[in-house]
């Protein structure tokens, strides 16, 4: 996965789109112990996005740093 990290994202926000459409499914069907899973699958996911922005956040930091030192 060498993609950019907006990229990442909107992969990611798509995974969670579809699971989240099977989660509903599930519900109605109350199948409550795969739609348990489905609720897991969405967490490591919104988890992952989560460090995607974190490492974004970081880099912005460090890039504005280097830009006021050599200033």
């Amino acid at each position: 996965q060498d993609r950019s990290p907006e990229g990442q994202m909107f992969s990611i926000d798509a995974q969670i789109e579809n699971l989240m459409k099977s989660y509903n499914m599930l519900v109605n069907a109350q199948e409550f112990g795969r739609a348990q899973e489905v609720v897991n699958q969405i967490d490591q996911l919104q988890q992952q996005k989560i460090g995607i922005q974190a490492q974004n956040a970081q880099q912005d930091q460090i890039s504005s740093l280097l830009e006021s030192i050599s200033e």
